[in-house]
């Protein structure tokens, strides 16, 4: 009997969905897009129900797309970004900010909390070591405490459930309250050693309301990932996903970079078959990039979130780091070249770019485009940095500003930025010291684009790997649901299996040199922004 299993992935801005055979393989894709509000500056949120309105939408869409029959469905899983859920208790939206009832979800780029996160991060808290000592505004419980303070103690007890967007799919699809291992371990501080929650954390940073009712709210039963949730999809669910069948299997909800890395750390490819997985990178790279590497032993590293235990391949610690905003920010640099509009992805415009790029180093007797960069540095955290410095006060920073007034200024420009992405994931990857990183799985929209993918070969001088699917998220959500249904025993023989192929990029070791030389330009402008800060403070207290 043919089964397929269809995979959701809920991103920043759009709904993507895609049906896979049991063997791995995608059949069909449909995507619809997710409306963002902004309230305030720095504030991004969402609707649940236009969230799950896109989702059941885009579901449809497929099917049609594909003729699957519903039967045949055996499963259905659920991946998102790391953003703030809340419902009353009859599980209806509950407004963030008061402006409209319908604003319920709190998105993964709000950096409304900063103060919060750093109110948390003084506390010292035990828990903190799992984050590099340095909650993210990005994580939830700095979020829920900007709700205390903002909306008030007695709203907050009006919530009935506050959880991440990945749970939310799963209890609407089937009406039982779970949250998943791996969103409450890495965005909720759930210790993943004990496989508890620590009250006194909660009580530390003053949202014990949170532990009443046998922790209620924040959620008292945890599942793996591969787990099924409750009995499955509810009648009004199956109807509303298109007809599929009530009781289909929902596999446990995922954060988003996790499932790119179920779905590509262990594809094959050419000469790396036999690389153990510690000795892989995943990297997920879209709106934002998150880096994840595995170990099979506790390894604690500051300025990276981790390790947690089983939260993305059981058994396994997982250290995770990451760059805010690095895609978005790609395609901030081509839309004040006026080659983006605003609904528009940074892949479609690199053709032009690239082409103006190869024209420069012609004219100019480069042997490589690389070099056009000699004289602009970027520095790329306009969203603050995430790891390996934790500091959401970051800035951007551009050394050779000239008056950008051609196509030519601005491709150079284009460059330096993505090759400023790069050096960022090497401070990260030379932050993880006691992990030997000698392959990058790269997933995610940023996979597209050839001047980003052969960057990361170039600057970290290792193989880049590119999982024949475009789709990763959606493959790892399928590997997740084919252990749920019961295809495979367990989530390490599903990625085993269901993978698939990789194509190798490989570094040009004729600019090696030119990028060590840059990337120590690099580090000198992080330190030049600290000297610059720490200048400033001083002058601002000898006033004071």
């Amino acid at each position: 009997l043919f089964q397929a299993y269809i995979s959701v992935d809920v991103g920043t801005s759009s709904v993507r969905v895609g049906i896979f055979s049991d063997a791995g393989d995608l059949l069909g894709y449909a995507t619809e897009p997710v409306e963002i509000y902004r309230p305030a500056p720095m504030m991004f949120e969402q609707s649940s129900d236009g969230v799950w309105a896109a989702v059941c939408a885009c579901v449809r869409s497929v099917l049609a797309k594909t003729g699957q029959k519903p039967a045949e469905v055996k499963a259905i899983g659920f991946a998102a970004t790391c953003s703030l859920v809340v419902l009353d208790d009859n599980r209806q939206p509950l407004s963030t900010c008061g402006s409209h009832s319908h604003h319920n979800i709190i998105m993964w780029l709000d950096h409304r909390a900063t103060e919060e996160a750093r109110f948390i991060n003084k506390t010292g808290h035990r828990l903190l070591q799992h984050v590099g000592g340095f909650l993210s505004p990005e994580m939830q419980p700095p979020k829920l405490l900007w709700l205390k303070k903002n909306r008030g103690t007695d709203w907050l007890k009006s919530a009935g459930y506050v959880l991440d967007l990945c749970d939310f799919l799963t209890l609407r699809a089937t009406d039982c309250d779970s949250r998943s291992r791996c969103s409450v371990v890495c965005k909720w501080l759930y210790d993943s050693e004990r496989d508890s929650w620590d009250e006194s954390f909660w009580k530390t940073i003053g949202l014990s309301v949170l532990l009443e009712d046998g922790h209620r709210r924040i959620g008292s039963k945890i599942l793996e990932i591969g787990d099924a949730v409750g009995t499955g999809l509810t009648q009004r669910a199956a109807a509303e996903l298109g007809g599929l069948s009530p009781g289909t299997v929902v596999s446990t909800g995922i954060l988003d970079a996790h499932a790119g890395g179920l779905g590509s750390i262990l594809c094959k490819a050419p000469g790396l078959d036999d690389l153990p997985i510690h000795r892989r990178m995943a990297l997920i790279a879209g709106t934002s990039s998150c880096h994840l590497a595995l170990s099979r032993k506790k390894e604690l590293v500051p300025g990276a979130w981790g390790p947690y235990l089983s939260v993305m391949v059981p058994a396994l610690w997982l250290t995770e780091s990451g760059q805010s905003a690095s895609g978005l920010l790609l395609d901030y640099v081509l839309r004040r070249m006026g080659t983006l509009d605003e609904k528009s992805v940074s892949y479609s415009a690199l053709d032009d770019v690239i082409k103006c790029l190869a024209g420069m180093a012609k004219e100019k007797g480069l042997s490589e485009i690389d070099r056009l960069t000699a004289e602009v540095h970027v520095w790329p955290d306009l969203h603050g940095n995430r790891s390996p410095l934790a500091d959401p006060d970051l800035s951007g920073m551009l050394l050779g500003w000239r008056m950008y007034d051609s196509d030519d200024e601005w491709a150079v420009l284009y460059l330096a930025t993505v090759q400023a992405l790069a050096y960022g994931t090497r401070h990260i990857v030379e932050n993880l010291r006691q992990h030997r990183i000698d392959a990058i799985y790269l997933a995610g929209g940023l996979r597209r684009n050839r001047l980003y993918v052969q960057a990361h070969a170039d600057v970290l001088n290792v193989p880049v790997v590119l999982p024949a699917c475009d789709e990763s998220i959606l493959q790892g959500v399928a590997v997740s649901s084919a252990t749920a249904a019961g295809q495979f025993s367990t989530v390490s023989q599903a990625m085993d299996a269901l993978c698939g192929q990789g194509e190798v990029v490989m570094p040009n070791p004729a600019v090696r040199e030119y990028h060590d030389r840059k990337y120590n330009v690099f580090m000198e402008l992080m330190q030049c922004q600290h000297n610059v800060r720490r200048i400033m403070t001083a002058r601002k207290s000898a006033n004071n």
